[in-house]
């Protein structure tokens, strides 16, 4: 059981996750993902929901291929 999932990616399985969640578990989804989000949705219909984006653009001394028109955290 955990008090943190991070989901980065999609598999067939991730309608299993409930089985690794604690009560209060605290599930991350990394990136836009609006497909694994409204699965996660469905499973836990009473949780509380927040999406979180950034309007920062990568540095050019940023690691990646260096282009300063991609936002923070996307490759």
């Amino acid at each position: 059981m955990f008090d943190l999932i991070i989901i980065d990616g999609y598999d067939n399985t991730l309608k299993e996750i409930v089985a690794f969640c604690k009560k209060n578990t605290i599930i991350f989804i990394e990136g836009d993902r609006k497909g694994q989000t409204e699965t996660i949705r469905q499973i836990f219909p009473k949780n509380k929901y927040v999406n979180v984006i950034t309007l920062n653009k990568n540095k050019p001394y940023s690691h990646g291929d260096g282009d300063t028109n991609r936002y923070v955290g996307w490759w």
